[in-house]
């Protein structure tokens, strides 16, 4: 089954027949703009090396996923902990 969430969307990831979820799957449904002109071959990525996608937490007595979406930049967990922390 396939569900599109967009920033800020929830969605409950509960089975309706009440059995156990034992994976969920994520993908960004989007690619990057083409470059264009002769600096574009020479240029790497953008200054956005991450994307923190969604997180899923306890809600009541089921569980909630909710679409995040939001770009951050660093090289280790480390340097991302600071953005990831503000959506906890």
């Amino acid at each position: 089954m396939s569900v599109n969430l967009g920033k800020g969307q929830q969605v409950s990831p509960s089975k309706s027949d009440g059995s156990a979820l034992t994976s969920v799957r994520m993908g960004l449904g989007w690619q990057a703009a083409p470059r264009k002109g002769f600096l574009a071959r020479l240029t790497g990525g953008g200054t956005y090396t991450a994307q923190i996608m969604a997180k899923l937490y306890r809600a009541g007595g089921g569980r909630q996923l909710k679409a995040i979406g939001e770009p951050a930049a660093g090289r280790t967990f480390q340097d991302l902990l600071p953005v990831v922390a503000a959506h906890l």
